[in-house]
């Protein structure tokens, strides 16, 4: 038997004992698609081609599962929750076995959420992503609670640990692409010249942001005035921006 294409994504006597356990008959009435369905169903298998080579064997062409993100499901953050799998280029769930260790996979972002949103925070990841990456920021993580309010971690600095800042971006519901929106006009404005003191920006008004820095106990606002008490006012943080 001939394993080809991504050999890692299948070890490989689990692999021949699969195959053989639906080869019924022998070589000559050999069903090629209860052999593709039986490796399919491996779950660090995405997809498989099986083919015939000619006198007496196979050939089994793998695709491992393309990992986008760690994902955590209980809907709070990899820090309270734990890790609990990883998830695909689809938002699917990928048992993690012979895929940690991979390469680049301590860069992978944290996301966490409740039991069957894993692609909806994924789609939501991606579109922060997308919004972050012009700023020259990461998106590094994403969670949603259960009423679908969410929190995701930003990364600003591009050298080693010692210079990159990684902070909080609240989102809460709704609304989402105006805030982000609304973020990149606030962060390009006031809060790219101090990205490394942020702590946390919330979102979470109509008009405007909450900004808490590292180090302070209180928490500055911007955004434009509403004349609702309840918005924050003009930015006013202590020392200027």
């Amino acid at each position: 038997m001939l394993v080809t294409g991504d050999y890692r994504a299948a070890d490989r006597p689990a692999l021949v004992a699969r195959i053989e356990e639906s080869m019924n008959g022998g070589f000559l009435w050999l069903n090629l698609d209860a052999v593709r369905a039986a490796v399919e169903a491996m779950p660090t298998v995405a997809r498989a081609v099986v083919r015939r080579r000619w006198p007496a064997s196979i050939e089994v062409q793998l695709r491992g599962h393309a990992i986008a993100a760690y994902w955590a499901g209980s809907g709070e953050s990899e820090a309270e929750g734990g890790e609990s799998g990883l998830l695909n280029q689809s938002g699917e769930q990928v048992p993690p076995q012979l895929i940690e260790g991979a390469a680049g996979m301590q860069e992978l972002p944290r996301l966490a959420g409740p039991h069957g949103t894993e692609a909806a925070v994924l789609a939501w990841h991606r579109m922060i992503q997308n919004a972050a990456r012009p700023l020259g920021l990461q998106a590094r993580g994403l969670s949603m609670n259960g009423r679908g309010s969410l929190r995701a971690r930003l990364r600003s600095g591009q050298g080693g640990p010692s210079e990159r800042n990684e902070w909080e971006l609240a989102l809460g519901r709704g609304g989402i692409p105006a805030k982000l929106r609304r973020f990149q006009a606030l962060y390009r404005e006031q809060l790219a010249a101090r990205a490394g003191e942020l702590r946390r920006v919330d979102l979470r008004y109509r008009h405007g942001a909450a900004v808490a820095w590292r180090g302070d106990r209180a928490s500055s606002h911007a955004g434009a005035p509403s004349g609702n008490p309840n918005q924050p006012p003009l930015f006013r943080a202590a020392g200027g921006i």
